[in-house]
């Protein structure tokens, strides 16, 4: 079915479809996240839809201490009728420049880039930093003389990255909501006998998203598709007679090498 093909690809961007034979504790999944962006969830100001997307995690060794300094580069553009700016030209410029900047500041670890929003005649991009005089300097390096239109620099302190826990406040809201949903969805087609929303529930119960994680449950779905032959679920019954979880299933060698 091709709806469930797509939920296959979303979920396996989500880290849903992982299907290794190691534990997968909660704890683990922050080493799988640093350094990679979420979508922030779309708002309404005016009549134009604003959105952008936030870093998860900070670059690795970077503390709110050292970088104290909420710095936001502001441009405000010609818009056209949804709300997008006019000149693809000088969007795709002030981007370009945006991850130059935040290769010039992490390379010399003065700063880093931790998110955008966009739409409503104006494009915000956000950062933290040691010293603000040192990211004009870099902002130069990396080209903003380049930029046609001129962009506006406001700094706060923000010593505790509020800012930023914030936009990530509305992603993860956002995130459980849908992920909810998912799993509402999902578990009406895993009712109805298909083996895969049979699996995509296993695992959604083994990693305890859009649902309180169990995993009692999630191996009896994982045997349930696996018995309608979907082979990743038969993968994961036999990670669980493997050792996976001890506590759900005692280690049966056999049983493991059969799936």
């Amino acid at each position: 079915m091709r709806y469930l093909i797509g939920l296959m690809c979303v979920l396996a961007l989500s880290g849903l479809a992982r299907s290794e034979c190691a534990p997968q504790e909660p704890g683990d999944a922050k080493a799988l996240t640093d350094g990679r962006w979420l979508n922030l969830p779309q708002a309404k100001e005016g009549r134009f839809r604003v959105t952008g997307n936030v870093r998860m995690d900070p670059p690795a060794g970077v503390e709110s201490s050292g970088f104290p300094k909420l710095a936001v580069f502001t441009w405000r553009y010609r818009a056209g009728s949804n709300g997008m700016p006019r000149d693809g030209q000088e969007l795709r410029r002030i981007l370009e420049w945006s991850s130059r900047l935040d290769d010039l500041l992490m390379a010399e670890r003065t700063g880093f880039q931790f998110g955008k929003r966009g739409g409503a005649n104006r494009l915000r991009i956000y950062f933290y930093v040691a010293n603000v005089e040192k990211l004009k300097a870099l902002s130069s390096r990396a080209g903003e003389q380049r930029i046609g239109t001129k962009m506006d620099l406001s700094v706060a302190d923000d010593p505790n990255w509020e800012e930023w826990k914030g936009m990530l406040r509305q992603t993860e809201s956002a995130t459980r909501d849908a992920n909810t949903l998912l799993y509402q969805k999902l578990s009406k087609l895993a009712e109805q006998g298909n083996s895969e929303a049979q699996y995509h529930v296993g695992m959604m119960l083994n990693n305890g998203m859009g649902v309180s994680r169990d995993l009692p449950s999630a191996f009896e779905w994982f045997q349930k598709a696996a018995a309608a032959g979907d082979p990743l679920a038969a993968y994961k019954v036999g990670c669980f007679w493997a050792g996976q979880f001890p506590d759900v299933v005692l280690i049966d060698a056999q049983k493991a090498l059969e799936h």
